[in-house]
């Protein structure tokens, strides 16, 4: 399965280019957030549990990240399939069962995702250092304590494999009922 995947997605590697970017967006907000709770958590000058705890500005945008992300995997996979309908037409023909042309797709979108994850979640670093030292700024240390942000791995990892277990599992999921026309 992983093979036809790859070879699938080297086949219409072009296709896939217009997800990069959604992709990319949603890797540079999930490493924002997992940046910024893996240094608050690691930090020894931040009480996690005091009233002025930075830990919320970085938890609230992954849960309304991730809601936005499984309605934008829906469009995207409607979109995809659209694009390749006659190849999984022809893969269907060739013997391929509902649940095997959705983890093709599943897959695909889990290997496209991850690359494009890993570009947002390096790029969130020096993000997440500006927007914490603007938010300081503009309310105050006592609110904000001061706090060093520094690079995870850790926070990396999580970023990519979040983002390509959730939106695999996303396109395995809608595309399951939507290659039924197919047939």
């Amino acid at each position: 399965m992983w093979t036809i995947s790859w070879l699938q997605l080297k086949h219409s590697w072009r296709q896939w280019l217009a997800t990069i970017p959604v992709f990319v967006t949603v890797g540079l907000i999930l490493g924002f957030c997992l940046t910024g709770i893996v240094n608050v958590a690691q930090s020894q000058q931040v009480d996690l549990y005091g009233p002025n705890t930075p830990l919320p500005i970085f938890i609230m945008p992954v849960f309304f990240g991730g809601i936005t992300m499984v309605i934008v995997i829906k469009e995207v996979v409607h979109q995809l399939l659209d694009q390749f309908k006659t190849d999984y037409r022809m893969l269907a023909i060739l013997g391929a069962t509902i649940n095997a042309l959705a983890a093709i797709l599943g897959i695909q979108i889990g290997i496209v995702s991850g690359v494009s994850a890993l570009l947002g979640g390096v790029v969130a670093l020096p993000l997440t250092r500006f927007c914490y030292a603007w938010l300081q700024q503009i309310v105050g240390p006592q609110m904000l304590p001061n706090m060093p942000i520094h690079f995870s791995f850790l926070a990396l990892l999580l970023t990519v494999v979040l983002v390509s277990l959730i939106a695999g599992s996303g396109g395995f999921w809608h595309a399951t009922p939507s290659t039924k026309r197919w047939e």
